[in-house]
């Protein structure tokens, strides 16, 4: 299988000098912050930690999840990201979470072969979990900084 993929953020001095070129343009300009009692959507993870400052790519097969990724991408929304204490939940609730994460920013997505997605997020301030929200589509809830 191939795959072609163009990079339009390479201009002609970093592709002759081999250097890497940024994944966001405005990924240190400040325009995302964190309120208190922010009502953010929660993408839990498995397996990693996404820490502030960091960009991290991740496989996103829950559709639920894929609908938040979806979702936050087009609106240009952070997204709080929490790891799961049990690995084999399958549809984790807020119990299932630790209740300190990161809020993030999601940088690209990728659409696989498989129907899942691949999104590259960038962590930008560290959060904590106070209420839950309900929503029937993903979890969400209010933020602390």
């Amino acid at each position: 299988m191939q795959y072609n993929i163009q990079f339009d953020a390479l201009d002609e001095e970093n592709q002759n000098n081999g250097r890497l070129f940024p994944v966001s343009k405005d990924s240190q300009n400040g325009e995302h912050t964190v309120a208190n009692g922010m009502v953010m959507p929660v993408l839990p993870i498995r397996n990693m930690v996404l820490y502030p400052g960091v960009l991290l790519p991740i496989a996103v097969a829950r559709p639920k999840s894929q609908k938040l990724v979806r979702t936050a991408y087009e609106d240009e929304k952070l997204i709080a990201v929490c790891c799961q204490k049990n690995q084999d939940v399958k549809d984790p609730t807020f119990s299932d979470l630790y209740m300190i994460g990161t809020a993030a920013r999601v940088i690209r997505t990728f659409d696989m072969p498989d129907g899942g997605i691949t999104i590259i997020l960038e962590g930008i301030e560290r959060i904590m979990l106070g209420e839950a929200e309900s929503d029937n589509e993903f979890l969400k809830a209010k933020v602390m900084p």
